[in-house]
């Protein structure tokens, strides 16, 4: 089946034109673990990157996935903790003697078969049911499935050049899998890394990171509605951050798999090869698709999201159903969130602030969009944001500064208007 998309419009000198921004209202911030509550539960360092949730088989509570350490990092070492409760709190679901155990561990500890790249610190948030039997990327394990899921875990790997030292850390993204509802993860190797070089980083000592988040699209970036699609006319995309040089502008590219060798290679425990989309300057007006033949691992990429004059980092996209759009979420400058809304995955609207830190000493970090419907993957008008606040003063970092808290927002896109349709409301009910 063909589908013909609307063109892009552009300006007389045949530049696409950013789409229009979303109207929007936010909720007040809500917070839903403080350090007590961190101390209490045994943890120390978390949630560390931006969160990842599914929801389990018989809809009574989600799962939570995001790297951390416990309070003791001799039995509770840095590396993926998974808690379990509902959207408004959650606790730690795998424990020990000695308190919560991570199901993952940094590649010191459990090396990835493909490299030392994780050797320093490993987990991640972002995470997938591949769902049967169409293979679709999802939130939620099917009621009536007997099997095990297959979880695919993104996740983030740190080499620190100095190792006795957190900083400076060059940083990739690889996956791991679990079939044990995230008990245990296997690792399956490396995806995608900054263009930057570690001995770059080595060098100047500024890290860099190559994180991201996966989603589904056609050829030209576009949303797939019909899950049964052409598994070689339809892609894996992550949206990552990366860096031609440490010191270089921020900003998030484009890279992407086919469904059918990402799905092959999951199931067969193996890294799937992405590649980088890179249109030089002088490329001419060729389709966007022929420009993706850039090595995922240390190749160039062109930005799809820049900031000039701004550091944007850990970005989180999710497709919304009821927008028929797709949302990007990510933290700016470390004191704000913000939000840009697609049709396309190439082309984003302006940035649009949702959250701002008042207070000049307070940080912002990992944002995360979780939906409220039956799939937390997928955003209806109402939607949670999520991220990591608090005070951080001289020789602080996010964790030993004396609040640091994980809150957070909710997002309604459009007016609620009771029994108009296409109201707020309509768009919830069909989810």
């Amino acid at each position: 089946m063909h589908v013909v998309h609307a063109q892009t419009p552009r300006t007389p000198s045949g530049e696409a034109v950013a789409p229009a921004p979303a109207a929007f209202t936010t909720g007040p911030l809500t917070s839903i673990w403080t350090k007590p509550d961190r101390l209490n539960d045994d943890l120390f360092y978390y949630p560390d990157m931006p969160i990842g949730v599914i929801r389990t088989q018989d809809s009574s509570q989600y799962l939570f996935f995001a790297p951390g350490t416990g309070l003791n990092q001799a039995t509770q070492p840095n590396g993926e903790y998974v808690s379990a409760g509902t959207l408004d709190q959650f606790a730690p679901a795998i424990k020990g003697p000695s308190g919560p155990l991570p199901s993952m561990k940094s590649g010191l500890l459990q090396p990835a078969p493909d490299g030392d790249y994780d050797r320093d610190y490993a987990g991640g948030g972002p995470i997938y049911v591949l769902g049967r039997p169409e293979y679709r990327l999802k939130g939620t394990v099917d009621r009536g499935n007997d099997e095990s899921p297959l979880l695919i875990l993104l996740y983030h790997g740190e080499y620190h050049p100095d190792a006795g030292k957190g900083l400076p850390f060059y940083g990739v993204s690889a996956l791991a899998v679990s079939r044990d509802y995230g008990n245990g993860f296997v690792k399956i190797g490396e995806i995608l890394s900054p263009h930057s070089t570690l001995d770059e980083t080595a060098a100047t000592g500024l890290s860099v990171t190559a994180d991201g988040a996966l989603v589904e699209a056609d050829d030209n970036g576009y949303p797939v509605a019909d899950p049964r699609a052409d598994r070689e006319q339809t892609y894996i995309y992550c949206l990552f951050s990366d860096r031609v040089m440490p010191n270089s502008p921020s900003g998030f590219s484009l890279a992407r798999a086919t469904k059918k060798d990402f799905i092959d290679a999951v199931l067969n425990g193996q890294a799937p090869v992405f590649k980088k989309y890179y249109q030089p300057s002088a490329a001419g007006a060729a389709s966007r698709s022929d420009f993706f033949t850039e090595p995922g691992i240390g190749g160039n990429s062109t930005f799809v999201v820049t900031q000039p004059g701004n550091y944007i980092a850990t970005p989180q996209v999710r497709f919304a159903k009821a927008l028929h759009k797709f949302v990007l979420v990510y933290p700016q400058n470390q004191n704000s969130v913000w939000i840009r809304f697609a049709d396309n995955l190439f082309e984003w609207s302006a940035a649009q602030p949702l959250y701002v830190a008042s207070d000049p000493v307070a940080k912002v970090f990992y944002a995360s969009a979780i939906g409220r419907g039956h799939d937390p993957t997928i955003l209806g008008s109402d939607f949670y944001v999520y991220f990591v606040t608090g005070q951080v003063f001289q020789f602080q970092n996010i964790w030993t500064g004396p609040n640091g808290t994980l809150v957070r927002e909710e997002v309604t896109v459009g007016r609620k208007t009771p029994g108009v349709a296409g109201s707020v409301e309509d768009d919830e009910a069909e989810e």
